[in-house]
């Protein structure tokens, strides 16, 4: 099976097609927000095709990021994990809204949904929706969500150790967003996207 790795720096209208026994990783790295919502589509017209999607944000001030996946499957043995992990300041806000389509031909399908967001504000905003249409009972399909804030006794952990309250708490930031970095099979993107994330880090004001 082939592999193929997709990184872009932003999210657009568009359709994909997931080819027959490749792999297609696709990542998106965003911190600069729009206004319309794009939706990106999937589509899995054959076999074998499997995609791990993942997005990294990182909202500010009143930057908003209204977004949209589909994942079309039409065929048999297909693969989709959509995963978005968001860390959001001052007012920004995220629109999610996953959607995953498996049609009646679409049997051994296997897809899910995860979005995770890190409130570092109370002006900040995050909405999820996660939509499955399945016309195929051989099938697994699920979502999950989950909003938090960063955990104060692991900060104050990393205080007793040496840090400084705002490195404690970037470090904790970094961690929730590079957690999935590891799932890269090249090393050289997973050093990029770490530089990408600490760079947009630089010079925001923690509380």
């Amino acid at each position: 099976m082939s592999y193929k790795l997709t990184i872009t720096d932003k999210i657009s209208n568009q359709t994909i097609q997931v080819k027959r026994d490749q792999t297609l990783g696709y990542v998106v790295f965003l911190d600069k927000g729009w206004d319309e919502t794009q939706r990106l589509t999937f589509e899995f017209k054959e076999e074998n095709a499997t995609l791990h999607f993942l997005a990294i944000m990182i909202g500010r001030n009143k930057e908003k990021f209204p977004m949209e996946t589909l994942s079309l499957h039409k065929n048999r043995n297909t693969k989709a994990y959509y995963t978005v992990r968001s860390a959001l300041f001052d007012e920004s806000e995220v629109a999610y809204t996953g959607n995953l389509k498996i049609e009646k031909n679409a049997s051994s399908t296997d897809c899910y949904l995860a979005h995770h967001t890190l409130m570092l504000s109370k002006n900040a905003k995050t909405t999820t929706v996660p939509c499955l249409e399945i016309e195929n009972d051989d099938v697994k399909a699920g979502h999950a969500a989950t909003i938090g804030s960063i955990d104060e006794d692991l900060s104050f952990y990393l205080e007793s150790r040496g840090l400084d309250k705002k490195s404690a708490k970037v470090l904790l930031i970094r961690n929730f967003l590079e957690s999935e970095l590891k799932h890269i099979p090249d090393e050289k993107v997973q050093k990029s996207l770490m530089d990408q994330i600490e760079t947009a880090l630089k010079g925001i004001k923690l509380a």
